[in-house]
């Protein structure tokens, strides 16, 4: 048997969404609430924005359960981009036009936001599977790769 195949599940265990019932009391995204408060989601590559999506948040009781989302989508970058820190520490780098596929779930709920997975993938390769924690009071960036950066901004409705 081949090596690989053990490592297959392995993968997509790390890449699935989270089941968001039964998460500890906190910020969750897509909730059934009457909350006033978005969040604006973000994503760039050095200046240029490649992606922004909103999405509505709420604060929910423990055990409280909230639909299943992902926000997904691809890009192209214009330009090489070396991937450290995953599954290399060295870098492993993706050619500039490869397309990568984005997933962005709920992968935990906070009380200071939600708690986003992030996965970058190739059609064969998991080049970066990582967390962003939202904060309800202020923007939050986390860099998946240099210069790709994830942010996401709350934005309360008057």
């Amino acid at each position: 048997m081949s090596s690989t195949l053990g490592v297959l599940p392995m993968i997509a265990l790390l890449i699935a969404p989270a089941v968001a019932s039964g998460q500890a009391e906190g910020w969750r995204w897509f909730a059934g609430c009457s909350s006033s408060t978005t969040m604006t989601l973000t994503v760039q590559l050095d200046t240029a924005v490649l992606h922004t999506s909103s999405f509505p948040i709420c604060r929910m009781a423990s055990g409280a359960s909230s639909p299943l989302r992902e926000i997904t989508f691809t890009i192209s970058p214009w330009r090489a981009i070396t991937w450290t820190g995953y599954r290399s520490d060295s870098g492993e780098v993706t050619l500039a036009g490869r397309p990568l596929e984005v997933r962005i779930w709920q992968a935990g709920a906070d009380a200071i936001g939600p708690i986003l997975g992030v996965v970058i993938l190739g059609r064969d390769s998991v080049f970066m599977n990582t967390v962003h924690i939202a904060t309800v009071d202020r923007a939050a960036t986390t860099e998946l790769a240099d210069g790709l950066i994830v942010t996401t901004s709350p934005k309360k409705s008057p």
